[in-house]
């Protein structure tokens, strides 16, 4: 069909509306996204600074490697073994007698209240992973509707100790240690496990539980700063600057050791079971004296792009990006 010349025109006039309009409501979609981000964090400096930085300073696409799935499945394999050949073989957890004025102890988890797994929901960070079925953000605008499944889901497990097999699954995903480092070589990435927005909301009710408990008998040391509220690496950096400080003040020496530690974790159960058996009172029961082994089977790990499934690292769980 054959178009006049005003017709053609006529078309161009209206796609360059139709684009200056496009152009106008993600302009405006991306204020009110801001804004909204800047009013939820304005009592959080540090949620306040990663916005201003991503804003200033967005990451730049890593340049192209020519790094196959072999060479980091080998690559990662090793350095798993060396991790384990590095350790030697971990004791069984000593048996330890309650201490006479141990009135406390951790036995199981409390099920939770539906407004608490509500509260979870909603103040969670919507990261999604590809194993979620659908966006983390839109399950959290429908989250009043599923509340029941997730509720029941959730209690289930929290009381039974058992994490659903869903919810082992991880993704594996090789990623640059810094920006600035060679992509081409393989020492300068490190294996992150992404996991389900759900599986982190259990973590979360978990993690809540086990820190209360902590508190609220004192059990915690009163030197840690990480995974502790209101501590950071700038309390412990204030601490050691303190003490060092009054040690000068009372013209006493001072001695500062700094201990490197290979950011490579290993979940090994007696290893962990063996750390927990040395908490103070015997206050938390271990795993393996509630739960059958079929509860105590590891993560499995998925492949995605630039990366692949490593399946001798499925006995050890890797450092995850939350």
């Amino acid at each position: 069909m054959a178009v006049g010349p005003f017709s053609l025109s006529c078309f161009i006039h209206t796609y360059q509306a139709i684009l200056s309009r496009f152009s106008a409501e993600v302009t405006s979609a991306k204020s009110s996204f801001y804004k909204k981000k800047l009013e939820e964090s304005a009592s959080d400096p540090r949620k306040l600074f990663s916005i201003f930085s991503s804003l200033f300073n967005p990451p730049s696409p890593p340049p192209p490697s020519s790094l196959t799935l072999e060479d980091f499945v080998t690559f990662f394999e090793e350095k798993v073994n060396k991790f384990h050949q590095s350790f030697s073989p971990v004791p069984a957890p000593p048996s330890i007698s309650p201490h006479p004025l141990a009135t406390n102890s951790l036995t199981c988890f409390s099920s939770l209240s539906s407004d608490d797994i509500l509260q979870l929901l909603e103040s969670s960070n919507p990261t999604t992973c590809p194993l979620d079925p659908i966006p983390s953000t839109l399950l959290q605008s429908i989250s009043l509707d599923l509340l029941p499944f997730i509720s029941s889901l959730i209690n289930s497990s929290l009381s039974s100790g058992c994490v659903p097999h869903a919810f082992q699954t991880a993704r594996v995903v090789p990623i640059l240690k810094k920006p600035s480092l060679d992509s081409s070589d393989i020492n300068s990435y490190r294996p992150v496990s992404l996991i389900s927005f759900l599986s982190k909301i259990l973590e979360r009710a978990v993690y809540n539980q086990l820190s209360f408990f902590l508190s609220q008998n004192q059990l915690q040391d009163i030197n840690q700063s990480g995974f502790k509220p209101a501590h950071s690496t700038e309390t412990a950096l204030i601490a050691v600057t303190e003490r060092l400080q009054t040690a000068r003040s009372a013209k006493l020496s001072s001695v500062l050791i700094l201990l490197l530690v290979q950011s490579l974790v290993i979940s090994r159960l007696d290893y962990c079971n063996s750390l927990l058996a040395g908490l103070p009172l015997r206050a938390i029961k271990t795993c393996s004296e509630r739960c059958s082994p079929s509860h105590l089977q590891p993560s499995e790990v998925h492949p995605c792009h630039s990366t692949a499934a490593f399946p001798s690292l499925a006995s050890c769980r890797c450092p995850r990006q939350i």
